[in-house]
C-alpha cells in the first residue's frame, strides 16, 4: 500500500478490529435482538457496516482508475481529506443503498465483512500516486472526500456504529 495511505488505513484496521472484538463474543441467537430503545439489530448494524464498505470500495476503485478527473466540485462542496477526525454526519436515516436487510446470519456476515475489508486493502493497494487528496468523488450527501478521506470516513464510520453496538449489547 502507498506510504500515503498507511495511516489512514491503520485507523481503518483499528476501527475493524475493535468491531470484531465487541461482535464476535456475541452469541448467534442474540443477531436478533433489538435494543430498549427500538433501532436496528446487530445483524443490521453489521450488515450496514458491510453495505458501507462495499461502497467505500468501489469509489476507491473508481477514484484511483480516474473515473472522477473530470468532474468539478462546486464551490460550495466541503472537502474532507485524510485529515478527517471526527466522523461527518448527524444521527440520520441510512442511505437507501446503505439500509441493512431485516435479518443476517452471523458467520455469513462476519465471512463477507472479512472479505469485503480485503478487497477494500486490495483496491487502495492499486493507488500509485503521489497524493491520495489529490484525488476526489461527490458522496450522496453534500460531502466531497479525497481518496484519503474515504478511508478516514470508513473507519470513522464503523466507530460511530461501534458506540452504538456498545450500547445495544448493555
Amino acid at each position: 500500500m502507498h506510504e500515503s495511505l498507511v495511516p489512514a488505513w491503520r485507523h481503518c484496521e483499528r476501527a475493524r478490529a475493535a468491531l470484531l472484538a465487541a461482535v464476535e463474543p456475541v452469541p448467534a441467537d442474540q443477531w436478533s435482538r433489538r435494543g430498549e430503545s427500538g433501532g436496528w439489530t446487530l445483524a443490521q448494524q453489521v450488515d450496514h457496516l458491510l453495505k458501507s464498505e462495499i461502497g467505500s470500495s468501489k469509489i476507491a476503485r473508481k477514484l484511483i482508475r480516474g473515473d472522477f478527473r473530470d468532474l468539478a466540485r462546486p464551490a460550495n462542496a466541503k472537502l474532507l481529506d485524510s485529515k478527517l477526525d471526527v466522523y461527518p454526519f448527524p444521527p440520520s436515516e441510512a442511505p437507501a443503498m446503505l439500509v441493512p436487510a431485516p435479518a443476517g446470519d452471523k458467520q455469513s456476515l462476519l465471512s463477507e465483512l472479512r472479505s469485503t475489508h480485503q478487497r477494500f486493502q486490495e483496491e487502495l493497494a492499486r493507488f500509485a500516486g503521489p497524493d491520495p487528496d489529490a484525488l476526489a468523488a461527490p458522496d450522496v450527501s453534500e460531502f466531497w472526500f479525497t481518496l484519503g478521506g474515504w478511508v478516514r470516513v470508513q473507519a470513522l464510520h464503523e466507530e460511530h456504529h461501534l458506540r452504538q453496538i456498545q450500547r445495544l449489547l448493555e
